[in-house]
């Protein structure tokens, strides 16, 4: 905003203050200004909207030093009109304090108007802040998808490359007119091409689901060394393991996987351990939620395949013992089973683990057939006997 330098009419020398357009109920006077006045539509109280470029525009307004002389001189002019016997240096005296509230008016306004004007920039620099970040997921979903594309066109290149046949050409100590036609034979590899594999995906991790950062980490290391031609540069395991990662998880490797920023990701390992120590428990606490969940471990109405997926994960996470194994299986199996076992012995928990699941199918059958039979003797039980057929009516008239 422009600056006129000029002598103020109450004696003080200074840069006369630019000040924004007010109300024309409030300071109806106003819009006598010298300067730029700004356009209102009378029929209707505009409400200033610092994003209106227009509304902008007219709160601009240039005071100049024969606007405050003007002023000066109406404001003596009324007080002489109202009071005739004030004396004319009373009457300069308040006239010049009246421009001085005139004007302090004007100032309280413009601070106003400019607070408004700071929140506006503030709002406009939070999306300018959030299209940044935008445009920076974009440019990094670019970098992938470039990447993605280098990488099948190496593949389709060397399969075009494999595909062309190969041509058998005479020795070079032999005469190339003594080689027969026949002698150039195609040279073509009938072994079946082994099939290759492809592992799903695995879910991206936020920190915030069921998904356990140990299962995630081992997905995704199985997925990088299974289908390892995919991923021929340790750039592009990177790349891919970074796009698998979202949510809260995603800011602990965000910055770090900048080029040239410090301690610079430089594996997929790295991202492994930096969720890991964020998101994993330590040994002690897992073993001793292994121990608790160990212990309430029962086998009850569980099928016993479930059950004992259980069972053995958790005691090859305790290190249980093959005899200690054995105890707690048939402490904790069902009560069916516990009975149809008897005095049966078996040299390891595999065998009594095979044994019971075996002994579950018959029991099931043998349940399916009790069920199936039960069933048909009440059906049978709940048939309606035959009805007696009753005399007709003439023959009960005759005997009578």
């Amino acid at each position: 905003m422009a600056e006129t330098h000029s002598v103020s009419p109450t004696g003080d020398a200074g840069p006369s203050r630019a000040a924004f357009a007010a109300d024309p109920v409030e300071l109806p006077s106003r819009h006598e200004t010298l300067g730029k006045t700004p356009h209102r539509d009378e029929s209707e109280e505009a409400v200033f909207d610092v994003s209106n470029p227009q509304h902008r525009e007219d709160c601009l307004i240039t005071i100049s030093e024969a606007d405050a002389n003007q002023r000066l001189a109406d404001f003596e002019q009324k007080i002489g009109e109202e009071s005739p016997k004030t004396p004319l240096s009373q009457r300069r005296l308040t006239a010049r304090g009246n421009l001085i509230d005139h004007y302090r008016n004007l100032v309280n306004e413009q601070t106003e108007y400019g607070w408004k004007f700071h929140q506006y920039i503030n709002q406009l620099t939070e999306k300018a802040d959030e299209l940044e970040v935008i445009a920076d997921r974009l440019r990094e979903k670019e970098k992938l998808a470039q990447q993605e594309s280098t990488k099948w066109k190496n593949k389709w290149a060397d399969l075009q490359e494999r595909r062309r046949p190969t041509f058998e050409g005479p020795r070079d100590d032999q005469p190339r007119e003594s080689v027969a036609p026949s002698t150039y034979t195609v040279q073509t590899d009938h072994t079946p091409p082994q099939r290759l594999v492809r592992i799903k995906d695995p879910a991206p991790f936020t920190g915030k689901d069921d998904y356990k950062i140990n299962d995630w980490i081992f997905d995704m290391r199985s997925k990088l060394t299974q289908n390892s031609s995919e991923f021929d540069s340790e750039t592009l395991k990177i790349a891919y393991t970074a796009r698998l990662v979202g949510g809260d998880a995603r800011d602990l490797i965000r910055d770090r996987l900048e080029p040239g920023s410090v301690d610079q990701i430089s594996s997929a390992e790295q991202i492994f351990r930096i969720l890991q120590q964020a998101y994993g428990k330590s040994k002690e606490t897992e073993r001793q939620e292994a121990k608790e969940e160990y212990r309430r471990l029962k086998q009850r109405d569980k099928p016993f395949p479930a059950f004992w997926a259980d069972f053995t994960r958790l005691t090859t996470k305790l290190g249980k013992s093959t005899f200690d194994q054995y105890d707690d299986l048939t402490d904790k199996m069902s009560i069916e089973l516990l009975k149809s076992l008897g005095d049966k012995k078996f040299d390891t928990p595999r065998e009594l683990a095979e044994w019971c699941m075996e002994q579950e199918n018959r029991l099931l059958l043998i349940k399916n057939r009790q069920f199936r039979e039960n069933r048909q003797a009440d059906t049978i039980r709940r048939r309606i006997a035959p009805r007696v057929e009753r005399p007709h009516t003439t023959q009960m008239l005759g005997r009578n």
